[in-house]
């Protein structure tokens, strides 16, 4: 199996092959920031699945066993994440753990660059000027049903309704009105041993929708300097446990 490297920056634009999403909301400045590891509990991942499916995607990727990550790509990306989404892209490209298809990796790729992020917008263009007549034709059509599956339009309220069903499991849940002697400590992992408090692990930033897609918004809309995508074929072992 084949191994590439795809550079983030200094492609030329080109038409995607679905009419471009809608201009977001605009987001109040902030710094980009990840969620910190102390924060990833069962109970947070149950309220953030696109994180967990992220994760587990991830996890298989790492172990070789493609096809199962490839499943588990494309489970995050009905909630919306657009990382996963260009995972599942890149996996179609290349045939990792799935038949290689360009007229479908194409289609993800256009879905992951759905909110317009800046390398994602440059891998769309570089892929749509690789394609011919007939497969953007055949793009443009094949492109209906995902993005009925998994555009913002669908997979963001699927994630808001997981967070409101996490929050309405928890006491006096209303985020602002944790009780201050909650503690949430890390029991495995790097970070194991360090605690976050209540305020911490319900900060309205990770819980109230249009704050959470701001966060993820600031963290992918600017150029990732010198930020590239190493594809490649690791070796294949057993996964052990995992969903």
């Amino acid at each position: 199996m084949r191994s590439t490297t795809i550079a983030l920056l200094g492609l030329a634009l080109g038409p995607p092959a679905t009419p471009a999403a809608a201009e977001p909301a605009r987001c109040p400045p902030q710094p980009a920031r990840t969620i910190p590891s102390t924060l990833m509990t069962d109970g947070f991942l149950d309220g953030h699945p696109d994180l967990r499916w992220r994760s587990l995607g991830l996890k298989y990727f790492d172990r070789g066993n493609l096809p199962k990550a490839f499943t588990r790509f494309r489970k995050a990306a009905e909630y919306g994440d657009k990382y996963s989404q260009l995972r599942v892209a890149i996996m179609y490209r290349e045939g990792l753990g799935v038949a290689r298809d360009p007229e479908l990796a194409y289609v993800w790729m256009d879905l992951a660059a759905e909110r317009e992020y800046h390398d994602f917008v440059l891998l769309r263009a570089a892929w749509w000027a690789e394609l011919d007549e007939g497969q953007r034709q055949r793009a443009m059509e094949r492109a209906k049903p995902v993005f009925a599956q998994y555009a913002d339009a669908v997979a963001k309220p699927r994630l808001e309704q997981a967070m409101r069903e996490r929050l309405g499991r928890i006491t006096g849940s209303r985020v602002g009105h944790v009780h201050s002697g909650l503690q949430v400590e890390q029991k495995t992992g790097a970070a194991a041993g360090e605690i976050r408090t209540g305020a911490d692990y319900y900060d309205p930033v990770y819980w109230q929708p249009e704050l959470y897609w701001c966060l993820q918004d600031t963290y992918w809309k600017a150029p990732l300097r010198q930020q590239q995508i190493d594809v490649g074929a690791p070796e294949t072992v057993n996964p052990g446990d995992g969903r």
